[in-house]
């Protein structure tokens, strides 16, 4: 049962950063002040996961 739950928590740290990723991409990419605002507060819980932090 020990691996099994090391690879979900694997796959969950590398979906958070996938999503970190795209997001921090969307921040670089947009002209828009407030969307860029917008993508930073979404992205802020899911550093916080990939850095283990709740």
């Amino acid at each position: 049962m020990g691996i099994i739950n090391s690879i979900v928590e694997f796959s969950y740290y590398l979906i958070s950063a996938f999503i970190a990723f795209v997001l921090l991409r969307e921040i670089i990419k947009t002209k828009d002040a407030q969307e860029a605002v917008l993508y930073s507060v979404i992205i802020i819980p899911f550093i916080l996961r990939i850095l283990r932090i709740k």
